[in-house]
C-alpha cells in the first residue's frame, strides 16, 4: 500500500513512456497534501490516496462549484 504520491511534473511533452497506472486500474482518488512551482515551471505535488467520489462541476453566480456524491 501507497501512503502518499511525491511527483514532479514537468511542463514538457517528450513523447511516450512508462505509464504511471496499468490500463484498466479501477479509478482513484487523491487528496493534495502539498504543492510547490520551481523556478523552471516544473509543479511538485504531494498526494495521499483516498476513496474515489464521482460528481458534477457546474457555475452558480458565476463562480464554479462542484458537488460530489
Amino acid at each position: 500500500m501507497i501512503d502518499e504520491y511525491d511527483l514532479i511534473v514537468f511542463p514538457v511533452v517528450v513523447g511516450g513512456g512508462k505509464r504511471l497506472f496499468a490500463d484498466g486500474s479501477p479509478p482513484r482518488g487523491f487528496a493534495v497534501r502539498s504543492t510547490r512551482t520551481t523556478a523552471s515551471g516544473a509543479v511538485h505535488l504531494v498526494l495521499a490516496p483516498e476513496p474515489f467520489r464521482t460528481g458534477e462541476y457546474a457555475v452558480e453566480d458565476g463562480q464554479e462549484v462542484t458537488r460530489l456524491e
